[in-house]
């Protein structure tokens, strides 16, 4: 039969001892418990101990393991390190039930050297306390078999009686582990979250703390989805999922409940519920990267089957595959993924699959060369079905996207990183707020080579943030907020702790947005956001790269009714017609989409162009060099400098159309626009010969400087480019007197690769600049050029 240690376990009985029991018990000194065999390397050790509790007893275990262990009570795991120098400190009252209780060791030695694993357990009950001490009456085994770390009843009369390799304080480990340490680290307090009073909140709202995540079981949690009964599932960065589900809205957060999923799969940066089960996003680690489906199989209410329907290309870091969301035809999975990931191979591409970097000059080595070896498209959002099998790239040119999430109307909004290496430099974008557009560019190339918002092959994003690290997206639909916040779409910063509200603006065919700071703390290291449906609250985590993690909730103070649907952008019902030929070829397609070449909305002409790109370039290409309306003409050439697939004989009949183009009658961004074609021409189809060059030299070279600042960078780099002399002394008084730093380093940028007009005057001006006042100024790792 298997022996207990049995507290409390007859009433009669425990009235008496606990009567006579002192405020604080005699203490028992511990011992270092192993095998009879001693310490060989990697040798694991499975160790038992059953105590009986009678009910209301709580428990605190303290415990390290010479090299490494893991600790379950009643099969939950609730401790692990391996650092045998810390012992780790837990209170395991949660994991206990009333009767036979199940401690369980898996113990692993590293080294031929000593091995041991040594425990106490602090139990209290009614303000007595008495102690368990690892002794020789624990069982030890080599293999653990069958139920051994889950079961208090299993027969383990196969297995031997721990043997003591000395006491506490004495062996190898008497400089660090004295008789003492146990106690001690038992009185330091656990590792809290963020407190609620150090959480500044918008007026009208409250913020509850639900859960203080335990680092040593259950991680640091990036990831959340509402299943479908209202239940939380998150993911601990580097280890397993979780079941959440929380109190009633007044309830008591000690009423949170945790149970870890058992199923092999964890490591998520994306969930999602849909479809009936769970899907997850996983990024590295244990298990390869890819989109995930976790099934319930037999309707137990447990997940218990895993099926990876998408491997991606493996990749470092952390800007890889990120989140999954269902899309707004209840048909769909989005997936949304970093840059440093290539595009996973796809059915169908809404992006004109032609993409290059489309930097004229070679760019400056910068940021320590941070993934200069990555190439366009950058970070992609792809479609695909509910079992993973047609895949389709919806959006590409993002840095670091994490999340996404769609609004009433069937639009896709994510947070895209900045990158903060960049500050200062005039290739730094912000943290942004970015509608995902069908056939969508945003730029993002590596280094100094990021395409500027101004250029009208990429897309503007809804509206900058600024510095941070993005994470989370939702928004407020399903709350009891007010209807401004429920409308809101709410995005999470990392590293400063900020989730802001983002209020969107219908604005052509897309949107503009105001932010506020929603919810902010020092630290409030924030991962993700979701809606609880069933309770009408926000709920948020913090964690991510082992910090601390906490579970909050977010409640108006004063509910309100379902807020209606705000107004949709007036042209986007025309965007939807024109994307409704991207990705395919139609013969409907070129004449329906040439007459928004001109629209005065941006992303109208954007997406007009994208269908015209993805029709066969001989059937518009004379139609694209022969259209007279300035603006439309600009659209259209822009758009034959990328379908033309490199084509040298297209070098002369685009420069001759943009040389029809009157410059002095363009305003705004036809300018900007007359001057990427320039660059775009000559960075796909090549070098011009030198009588082409001269032409097109002395054209530009008359308007320079046009004194729109970025106009003239721009500018500048096609003149440096065509080795025009006359562009180096006007360039060089910009550079020095232009009142940013931004614009400063951009004309120098350009003129270090000047070939032609350097005069002994031009180059000590410029080398003053260098060496003299480019070192005063402030930027971030990208600075030195």
């Amino acid at each position: 039969m298997r022996p207990t240690t049995s507290l409390f376990l007859r009433p009669a009985l425990a009235a008496v001892f606990l009567t006579a029991l002192p405020l604080h018990a005699q203490e028992k000194t511990p011992s270092w418990i192993w095998d009879k065999k001693g310490g060989s390397d990697g040798q694991e050790l499975h160790i038992r101990k059953v105590i009986s509790l009678q009910g209301g007893e709580k428990i605190r275990l303290s415990a390290t393991c010479d090299n490494e262990m893991a600790i379950f009570v009643n099969g939950k795991k609730v401790a692990a390190s391996k650092e045998w120098e810390n012992p780790a400190s837990v209170d395991i009252t949660p994991a206990l039930v009333k009767g036979d209780n199940l401690i369980a060791v898996k113990a692993v030695n590293r080294g031929n050297g000593a091995a041991g694993f040594i425990a106490k357990l602090l139990i209290e009950k009614e303000g007595k306390k008495e102690e368990i001490v690892t002794d020789t009456s624990w069982k030890v085994s080599a293999k653990g078999g069958k139920d051994w770390n889950t079961s208090a009843s299993l027969d383990d009369s196969g297995w031997a009686a721990a043997v003591s390799v000395g006491l506490a304080g004495e062996g190898p480990w008497a400089g660090q582990v004295k008789a003492k340490t146990l106690d001690n680290v038992a009185d330091v307090k656990e590792p809290e979250a963020t407190p609620v009073g150090a959480i500044k909140v918008k007026e009208g709202f409250k913020v509850e703390l639900l859960h203080t995540v335990k680092m040593a079981t259950e991680g640091s949690w990036v990831v959340s989805c509402f299943d479908d009964k209202g239940r939380l599932i998150v993911s601990d960065q580097y280890g397993g999922l979780f079941r959440v589900t929380v109190p009633a809205i007044g309830g008591k957060p000690d009423d949170t409940k945790v149970e870890p999923i058992p199923v092999q799969l964890g490591e998520a940066q994306g969930l999602c519920w849909a479809f009936g089960s769970l899907y997850a996003v996983t990024n590295s680690g244990k298990y390869p990267r890819g989109l995930y489906r976790v099934t319930d199989t037999n309707k137990d209410d447990t997940l218990d089957k895993v099926e990876q329907l998408r491997q991606f290309a493996p990749s470092g870091g952390e800007h890889g595959p990120h989140a999954v969301l269902p899309g707004p035809d209840g048909k769909s999975l989005y997936v949304v993924v970093g840059n440093q990931t290539p595009v996973t191979e796809v059915n169908n591409s809404r992006v004109p699959k032609h993409w290059a970097e489309d930097n004229l000059l070679e760019p400056p080595l910068v940021g320590r060369g941070f993934m200069r070896e990555v190439m366009a498209p950058g970070g992609w959002v792809a479609k695909t079905d509910k079992d993973g099998k047609e895949w389709e790239l919806v959006t590409t040119g993002f840095r670091n996207q994490y999340d996404a999430a769609f609004d009433k109307h069937g639009s896709l909004f994510t947070y895209d990183a900045d990158m903060e290496w960049d500050f200062s430099v005039p290739w730094y974008r912000p943290t942004r707020v970015c509608e995902v557009i069908s056939g969508g560019e945003y730029g993002w190339r590596s280094l100094s080579k990021k395409w500027p918002v101004r250029w009208e092959d990429g897309l503007p994003p809804v509206s900058d943030i600024g510095p941070g690290s993005p994470t989370g997206v939702a928004f407020g639909y399903g709350t009891k907020f007010p209807a401004k916040y429920q409308n809101a779409l709410y995005v999470a910063d990392w590293s400063y702790g900020k989730l802001y509200a983002v209020h969107l603006k219908p604005d052509g065919a897309g949107y503009k947005a105001d932010f506020e700071e929603f919810i902010t703390a020092n630290p409030l290291p924030l991962t993700d956001l979701s809606v609880n449906p069933k309770d009408g609250a926000m709920y948020f985590m913090i964690g991510g790269r082992r910090v601390q993690s906490g579970l909050y909730r977010v409640t108006a103070v004063s509910p309100a009714a379902e807020a209606p649907a705000p107004a949709a952008p007036p042209l986007l019902e025309l965007r939807r017609q024109l994307e409704a030929f991207h990705g395919k070829q139609d013969a409907k397609a070129v004449d329906f989409a040439w007459k928004y070449l001109g629209h005065g909305d941006r992303l109208i002409r954007f997406a007009a162009r994208v269908a015209v790109e993805h029709q066969p370039v001989s059937q518009w290409k004379d139609r694209a060099l022969a259209e007279k309306d300035p603006r439309a003409s600009l659209t259209a050439l822009m758009a034959l400098c990328r379908s033309g697939q490199g084509d040298k004989a297209l070098l002369g009949p685009v420069l001759d159309a943009l040389d029809r183009i009157d410059f002095s009658k363009l305003k705004g961004l036809e300018r900007e626009t007359y001057v990427r074609n320039y660059q775009l021409a000559f960075s796909r189809f090549g070098e011009p010969e030198e009588a082409v060059r001269a032409k097109v030299a002395k054209k530009l070279g008359a308007l320079f400087p046009v004194k729109e600042p970025w106009l003239d960078v721009d500018l500048a780099e096609v003149l440096v480019y065509l080795k025009d002399a006359d562009v180096l002394p006007k360039a060089v008084a910009i550079m020095e007197s232009a009142p940013t730093q931004e614009e400063q380093i951009a004309h120098a940028k350009n003129l270090r690769l000047a070939k032609a007009g350097w005069t002994p005057e031009l180059r000590e001006r410029f080398f003053k600049w260098v060496c003299l006042r480019a070192p005063l100024l402030k930027g971030g790792a990208s600075f030195p050029m």
